[in-house]
């Protein structure tokens, strides 16, 4: 009837004195081991949840540029092969903008790498909040160039967005002596597809029509977007 109700012990008669300071020391040391082994439980299922917090933050921090806090090119990168291969998967368009500081080399070295550090900074600020959709990355791809990830974007919504971009940037009005605007700017390479209806199967394939469209707007005057195939 005692163990029923949640007993652990019990005496059938009055005991030996000797006999109660055993039973007693015995439960005492297994409610003592009862209580170190629950704080050890709580304690390692504590550290469990910091580590995985801890994993969280490196992960996040391997996929984030130091510099500007926008994602990196290994972000880019697995992006692109996801949504790349979902686009091939269901046969829809994908867009992707390169991005380059015009004259960036000349900025260095006319105003000095911490100047140059700032710029990225603000710069990247200020594309990032011109992209809205919280399905877009932008990244930075390396050194002062920028790429946009767009899914599920026709050719004339990828325009837009280079245009809104190239406008804020313009609009921050950073100086650049050795830029003719007088102001940093950036141009833009933009590129659109509907994976293997365009001869285009891999990503590096359609990253490379974007940098070749980058290469025409820098190459026909700068602050400008050029669109692949136009």
């Amino acid at each position: 009837m005692a163990v029923s109700v949640g007993a652990t012990d019990y005496l059938v008669k009055p005991p030996e004195q000797i006999e109660l300071i055993a039973r007693v020391r015995s439960h005492f040391r297994q409610y003592l081991d009862r209580k170190e082994r629950d704080a050890a439980l709580q304690e390692l299922q504590s550290a469990q949840q910091e580590l995985e917090r801890m994993n969280e933050e490196l992960k996040k921090l391997s996929l984030t540029d130091a510099l500007t806090s926008v994602p990196n090119r290994r972000y880019f990168d697995e992006s692109m092969e996801r949504e790349f291969s979902r686009a091939q998967r269901d046969q829809h368009e994908i867009s992707v903008i390169m991005i380059d500081i015009d004259n960036f080399k000349k900025y260095n070295d006319s105003y000095g790498h911490l100047e140059g550090d700032s710029c990225l900074q603000l710069v990247a600020k200020a594309m990032s909040d011109a992209v809205k959709r919280p399905t877009d990355t932008i990244a930075r791809y390396g050194g002062e160039e920028f790429s946009i990830l767009l899914p599920e974007t026709p050719l004339e919504g990828a325009k837009e967005v280079a245009e809104v971009v190239r406008a804020a940037v313009e609009a921050l009005g950073i100086e650049h002596k050795e830029n003719p605007p007088g102001v940093v700017t950036v141009s833009l390479g933009v590129a659109t597809v509907i994976p293997d209806n365009e001869n285009i199967n891999k990503p590096v394939s359609f990253v490379n029509l974007a940098d070749k469209a980058l290469y025409n707007a820098k190459e026909t005057g700068r602050n400008r977007f050029v669109a692949a195939g136009d």
